[in-house]
């Protein structure tokens, strides 16, 4: 959407995020992702069954896409070559910790798991709070803690600390969850 109004469709895709700095878009559809310009024309292709949740980070020269296929979590740079598995058979929420290195948060049953994207080493596991019914994972913006968010409520994880807060709602009618810019509060849409 521009800043006029005027509107432009991309093409068929069910999910999409920026690239850093907003040069790019990376999108899903059922059995593929795409890197497209702005103006929706295709950089690349690759064709990946059940593709989701592509999310894409890095610098301005040094970029990574992770995103959820059948065959498990996948990660290939920005240019779309060297796409690689990640984590084989997990399909679990996946969100990029902020910061210089390529590390990628992923919920694993009820344990938050920090992987470094190239060398697939697990750097750290953290408790993440109830596993199941997972709606999204992110990262306040200084990469200090996660939000696990669920039907009926949210969970905070400093998995530095191993520490996880559960933060329950009455009903089970949450929708979304984010942080403030600045990481100091949590809006929760219900």
């Amino acid at each position: 959407v521009q800043k006029d109004g005027g509107r432009r469709r991309l093409g068929p895709y069910r999910e999409a995020s920026w690239s850093p700095f907003g040069r790019f878009v990376v999108a899903a559809r059922e059995n593929e992702l795409a890197a497209l310009e702005p103006d929706g024309k295709a950089r690349w292709t690759l064709a990946r069954r059940h593709v989701s949740s592509p999310r894409w980070t890095g610098s301005a020269t040094d970029t990574r896409i992770a995103y959820v296929a059948r065959a498990g979590i996948r990660v290939v740079p920005g240019d779309g070559t060297g796409d690689r598995l990640l984590s084989p058979g997990e399909r679990a929420p996946i969100a990029w910790r902020p910061g210089t290195r390529f590390v990628l948060g992923q919920l694993h049953g009820s344990e938050l798991r920090l992987q470094d994207a190239d060398s697939g080493r697990v750097l750290r596991r953290a408790r993440a709070g109830l596993a199941g019914d997972v709606l999204s994972l992110s990262w306040s913006p200084d990469g200090r803690r996660a939000l696990v968010v669920h039907p009926w409520g949210v969970v905070l994880v400093d998995p530095d600390r191993d520490v996880a807060r559960t933060v329950p709602f009455e009903a089970t009618d949450v929708v979304a969850a984010a942080f403030s810019p600045d990481g100091s509060q949590i809006a929760v849409l219900r």
